[in-house]
């Protein structure tokens, strides 16, 4: 497996620490969030870089983990611990490309043996916002030195920030840092502090100070330690710490703190931790502590420290403020703005603290009447609802022109200012006045009205419309096009659109808005209802839609509305190319179109006519399936007959443009055999309208033995329906051809010989030639031979049928005629078929003549499949059976004794000559010679 990528190297950092670059501390936040690189491969490798799978032997934190494990280590002395675990992390290190982040901490220690202030700051600004889950192998390492290092050169601001970072640690199990070292440390530091108060009780609330400072605003002092300690030492007396949470709250009696004497030394300590802690619990312990031991100093404090002090986010640091400014005569409200706090009492405008905000508002109305407009919008939007007020009593004070328009509209915004705003714009200035950008940062700025009120939005456009005027189409297409378009803003805007026309919108940014997801929607319906329409609806930009999937639905739609685009200005080579593609949707909206707008005249061109084109499309070989669909459909659409009785073209209301005359045999002929499915439907479709009118009886029985199922289908159903007046066409049964009906007898398919033996049966009048019978009898199928006998045998009986006059009966016995026609046939030896029949030209002929014994064979199994059936005709072919089996030929008189036996036992009746014997009965003939 490969190495991921990694945003940050360790060169990257190697490199930042070097330069002192401000990067150094993001970048090394990032990279402590970076998953380590896989085991043994480098953090950076090449682009050819093979992994190789990791050695057994291979160190890797895995097996650090394990080899320092308690369990591995049980039962080891302390020296033995101490040199497995020098050894294992040797090893680690020494190994080809260790985790990167093991060297973070060497890092760390050498920027603090660079001792200069651009190292002590990176790293004093690193520490404290290292993260809790970061603390791992190799960063603390650094960790832990750097406060041993600090330790030993008392260096306060350093032992401040490690103090605190040790004191907020999450302490837990499972942690590659154990929970014992964890707690070692914290109670280290601790012991350091107490230890200095106890040696130089001056200098504890300085290093104290140092450490509370870094405390966050939203920080939980229960898991805390070293907090807890310095300012209620007293009641932790006797505890341990264990990682369980303590009060984190402030002691009543400030005489809890640890060395509460040092604290009352000097004020200094608690005035710099008041001024820089950014914890309103440890400033309170500031306070607390300043207004009980130096009363007399805070009387006397400078104001340039109040002022900065003033400037803190904090509420409870502004109540200090105040009381001390309501305390000193010296802060009298008519002395700060020399003193210069001015700003800062200003600032508490925006403060948490009530009597804070009392104080500045009334320092504000009787020296600061003068604010600047800009300021006072701002107190609107953010100060409390008393600061609004006063803020709104200065603004009414003023002139329209005075504000101006920009702050009118921001006040406009604001929901306390929002009369007073609209009041003033009414006075002082016109709709014609605001420009689009003022337009938008109003229709932005708007906050979704309450329940019976009206937004910024709102009140801007009914100034509209009280002044009637029309807000420029312009200003609603900026502010949607604004990246800060809000959602409600956008659905204003959207609303208001609907009711302007299209020109006004603008083609080009309904074109554009399209494409925006967040309009699409709205402009889609738009346009479907014929927004744009004409010379304003862009047809080349609807042919550029049509290739896009997302959007070829809509394009079509607007393409296919005739009010909205003529058909002209479509065109008749972008549809025909349309027709072409492979895509359903395109290629269905081409062809509907097509049929219904355009007649066969306008396929015309230079060279060849209307309906020559038509059929070329339809029948030329290079024309891909959808067109010649298309063509086709479009060529019955137009036939007079044809056309009139399809579904599609009733639906499209399509009145035919062609006759007759534009649909000859010469262009029909080669389609019928054509290897398009579609051509050959096209073909049959017209052929039932136009067979009579071509006159050509052969192409029927042509048909009937195609190869192609539509074609044979279609000349099938004609010939059954021959000289049926309730059949239309109405063919006449002069179409009856004997010699295409006897070649129809011996067609490759099965459909097709029935069908010619159904005609020789409806007809055998005038097909009941003997001379053809007889080709019959030698046809390969068993079927024609079998139909052959039976017909022959019906004939016979018929003529000698009792209802038959006497004198209409032949002079010899009955059956007669046919028991010498199947003499002849058993014991001549007629020559091969081909050279006494005349085959059609595309009629394919046997590969080679039956032999005489083939066909002898085949004529005893129709003989025995009639006679098992049929007594009579039983008893007329046994003596025929009976004289030929003395045939000396091969295969011959056993096949006639076996149909003889077979023939006596479906009928007893019948006197059988067999020789004496037993004769197998079973004796299988074949059903086919192959």
């Amino acid at each position: 497996m490969m190495t991921a990528d990694r945003s940050i190297l360790f060169a990257d950092l190697e490199h930042a620490a070097a330069q002192r670059a401000p990067q150094f501390v993001p970048w090394t936040l990032e990279f402590l969030g970076q998953p380590d690189p896989p085991a043994g491969q480098p953090e950076d490798p090449p682009d050819d870089y093979q992994a190789q799978p990791l050695a057994p032997d291979a160190w890797s934190l895995d097996r650090l983990r394990q080899a320092l494990n308690p369990q591995a280590l049980a039962g080891k002395t302390a020296d033995e611990i101490k040199a497995a675990r020098l050894g294992a992390w040797a090893a680690l290190l020494a190994s080809p490309n260790p985790p990167p982040r093991l060297k973070l901490g060497q890092l760390l220690l050498d920027l603090y043996a660079a001792d200069d202030e651009p190292a002590r700051a990176l790293l004093l600004e690193l520490i404290p916002q290292l993260p809790a889950n970061a603390m791992g192998w190799g960063l603390w390492r650094g960790v832990k030195a750097l406060y041993k290092q600090a330790e030993q050169r008392h260096d306060m601001a350093m032992l401040g920030v490690l103090c605190y970072r040790l004191d907020v640690q999450p302490i837990v199990n499972g942690s590659e840092i154990s929970r014992g070292v964890w707690l070692y440390m914290r109670r280290r530091a601790w012991r350091y502090l107490r230890q200095l108060g106890m040696a130089l009780p001056e200098l504890f609330p300085v290093f104290a100070g140092q450490v509370l400072r870094h405390y966050p605003p939203q920080c939980n002092f229960r898991p805390c330690w070293i907090a807890n300690q310095i300012w209620c030492h007293q009641n932790l007396i006797g505890s341990t710490d264990q990682g369980m949470p303590h009060p984190g709250r402030l002691p009543d009696q400030l005489e809890q703190r640890a060395f509460d004497a040092a604290w009352k030394l000097s004020p200094a300590p608690l005035l710099r931790l008041l001024e820089d802690a950014q914890n309103a619990q440890v400033c309170d312990f500031a306070i607390r502590s300043l207004e009980q031991d130096f009363q007399d100093t805070l009387h006397h404090v400078e104001p340039a420290w109040l002022a900065r002090l003033g400037g803190k986010p904090l509420d409870i640091v502004h109540d200090f403020v105040i009381k001390l400014l309501r305390d000193n005569p010296e802060f009298h409200q008519s002395k700060l703005k020399a003193l210069g706090l001015h700003d800062m009492v200003l600032g508490l405008l925006y403060s948490g603290n009530g009597p804070a905000r009392r104080y500045a508002i009334d320092y504000a109305r009787a020296y600061a009447s003068d604010l600047a407009a800009a300021e006072l919008v701002k107190l609107m939007r953010e100060g409390a609802k008393e600061v609004q007020t006063f803020a709104v009593g200065l603004l009414e004070q003023r002139k329209p022109a005075e504000l101006g328009l920009p702050t009118l509209l921001q006040l406009l915004t604001l929901p306390a200012s929002a009369t007073l705003a609209k009041d003033k714009l009414r006075q002082g200035f016109q709709p014609q006045d605001i420009s689009a950008e003022l337009f938008i940062e109003v229709a932005l700025a708007s906050h979704p009205a309450r329940r019976g009120g009206h937004s910024a939005l709102d009140a801007l456009l009914e100034f509209y419309r009280d002044a009637k005027v029309t807000v420029p189409a312009a200003y609603y297409r900026q502010l949607l096009d604004d990246p800060r378009c809000t959602v409600m803003a956008r659905r204003q805007a959207l609303k208001a659109l609907e009711d302007y026309p299209g020109r006004e919108i603008g083609s080009d940014w309904l074109q554009q808005a399209l494409l925006n997801p967040q309009l699409s929607d709205a402009v889609t319906h738009w346009l479907r209802q014929g927004k744009l329409q004409g010379d304003d609806l862009d047809v080349e930009w609807l042919k550029g839609l049509a290739m896009r999937p997302a959007l070829r639905p809509l394009a079509l739609q607007l393409l296919g509305d005739t009010e909205l685009v003529a058909p002209s200005r479509i065109g008749l080579p972008w549809l025909l190319a349309m027709a072409r593609q492979a895509d359903p949707n395109l290629h269905d909206f081409a062809h509907r179109y097509l049929l219904a707008s355009f007649r066969p005249e306008d396929f015309a061109n230079s060279e060849h006519s209307g309906t020559e084109v038509l059929w070329e499309l339809a029948c030329g070989p290079a024309q891909p399936e959808p067109i010649r669909r298309f063509a086709a459909a479009f060529l019955k659409a137009h036939h007079p007959h044809v056309g009139p009785n399809d579904p599609e073209t009733r639906s499209l209301n399509i009145r035919p443009g062609l006759s007759s005359v534009d649909y000859p045999l010469s262009r029909l002929r080669p389609l019928f055999a054509d290897q398009r499915p579609e051509l050959r439907r096209l073909a049959v479709a017209i052929a039932r309208e136009e067979l009579r009118h071509w006159n050509e009886p052969v192409l029927l029985y042509r048909l009937a033995d195609s190869e192609h199922r539509e074609s044979r289908a279609f000349a099938i159903e004609q010939l059954l329906h021959l000289g049926e007046d309730a059949h239309e066409p109405t063919l006449p049964l002069e179409w009856l051809l004997p010699e295409r009906v006897f070649q129809l007898a011996d067609s490759r398919h099965k459909l097709t010989r029935e069908t010619a033996l159904t005609l020789i049966r409806r007809h055998h009048e005038q097909l009941g030639d003997p001379a053809r019978l007889a080709w019959l009898m030698e046809s390969p199928h068993r079927e024609v031979g079998l139909f052959t006998v039976r017909l022959l045998w019906e004939r016979q009986r018929r003529q000698f049928a009792p209802t038959t006059p006497a004198a209409e009966r032949p002079a010899s016995a009955p059956g007669e005629e046919l028991r010498q026609f199947l003499r002849k046939m058993l014991f001549g030896l007629p020559p091969g078929r081909m050279e006494r029949r005349e085959l059609d030209a595309t009629q394919a002929a046997p590969e080679r003549p039956w032999p005489a014994s083939v066909g002898k064979r085949r004529l005893i199994e129709a003989i025995k499949t009639l006679a098992l059936s049929d007594a009579g005709f039983a008893e007329l072919v046994t003596p025929v059976l009976a004289e030929f089996r003395h045939s000396r030929a091969k295969d011959e008189w056993q096949h006639c004794v076996a149909a003889l036996v077979q023939i006596r036992q479906a009928h007893p009746a019948i006197r059988v000559d067999l020789p004496m014997g037993q004769v197998d009965s079973r004796v299988k003939t074949p059903q086919a010679v192959k």
